[in-house]
């Protein structure tokens, strides 16, 4: 079961946190927070881990999604509480840096109850591309064929 008030909870840790580092707070997006919550149900049963046999790792997960991002990064936790999961994850050195990379803009956190342990946490950090340009139609190819003229 999705827990709302437990990731708005981790969502206002997460940028406590930030702003304690004299960083600026990550913006809610609630497309990334779906994904989390995804995330999150996937993992609510034995190890924790990033990469799902169906979805794939996060990177495959966002480009499906349709989720433009120039970085991004991902942090899984199951412990009591949201409170306890935020600790564990500022305690280890890796998802700390993700909690507070100046180059994460943006973030979506989902709780979900873990069956005899709790809760999981998925937090999913990113930095989204913005003025994309649309490759035109051939461009690929036409680039493809330049440098394969070029090598001779």
């Amino acid at each position: 079961m999705e827990r709302p008030d437990a990731e708005k909870t981790c969502f206002c840790l997460v940028n406590e946190a930030r702003k304690e580092c004299g960083l600026k707070p990550l913006r809610f997006d609630p497309k990334i927070r779906q994904l989390a919550r995804i995330r999150a149900a996937e993992n609510r049963s034995g190890p924790l881990s990033h990469h799902c046999p169906v979805h794939g790792s996060l990177w495959d997960r966002l480009r499906d999604a349709g989720v433009p991002f120039a970085c991004a990064g991902e942090n899984l936790a199951r412990a009591g509480n949201v409170w306890a999961a935020h600790c564990r994850l500022m305690d280890s050195d890796g998802h700390r840096r993700n909690i507070l990379r100046a180059r994460f803009t943006r973030a979506g956190i989902g709780v979900v109850d873990a069956p005899g342990a709790g809760v999981v946490v998925a937090q999913i950090f990113l930095n989204r591309l913005h003025n994309q340009c649309p490759v035109p139609r051939g461009a690929r190819a036409w680039v493809k064929n330049l440098v394969r003229n070029q090598k001779g």
